[in-house]
């Protein structure tokens, strides 16, 4: 990490804990909007979602200063759930209709997906991701042609399903 410690994601902003050093905390008076919904390590950089945007942790220009949080082109309304997969960083939440993906630092793109994405989750190698939402029960994405592609909701209610989302033991199906 470009800044190493602990980060620790509170209603009103994130503290970053060194244990040689102070607590610093970074709020809306070093760019971070709104309460912090999740955070990723992605390309060496923190990006961290609100219910106001994704922003950027960016070193500080001056020697001595606090780094400081910048907000991404195209990323407003809520950011609730972002997820690392392979080389790209997944962006999900609500308001804003589906999931966005981001390629580096320039690229990114919208696919539309039902629902309010409250969390993203990866199968083993990656190739499929569960987006359990408010509305719309557990969204599949699936990696195609280079591209992520919705497959629809999590199906089976004849039999039921049982899975893991978010440390959570889920099940979907009739009792």
């Amino acid at each position: 990490s470009v800044q190493p410690g602990l980060w620790l994601a509170t209603g009103h902003g994130l503290a970053r804990v060194d244990l040689s050093s102070p607590v610093q905390f970074y709020d809306s008076s070093l760019g971070l909007r709104d309460r912090v919904q999740d955070l990723a390590l992605y390309q060496d950089k923190l990006y961290v979602g609100t219910d106001a945007g994704l922003y950027a942790l960016e070193p500080a220009s001056i020697p001595g200063r606090l780094a400081h949080f910048k907000a991404v082109d195209d990323s407003e309304g809520d950011r609730r759930a972002l997820l690392v997969v392979g080389d790209e960083l997944l962006i999900g939440g609500g308001g804003f209709g589906g999931l966005d993906v981001l390629r580096g630092t320039e690229d990114m793109q919208h696919l539309t997906v039902p629902g309010y994405i409250v969390d993203l989750v990866a199968s083993h190698d990656g190739s499929v991701v569960y987006a359990p939402s408010i509305y719309e029960g557990v969204q599949l994405l699936a990696r195609r042609d280079g591209q992520w592609t919705d497959c629809g909701q999590l199906q089976n209610p004849e039999t039921g399903e049982a899975f893991t989302v978010g440390g959570m033991a889920v099940y979907r199906g009739q009792l």
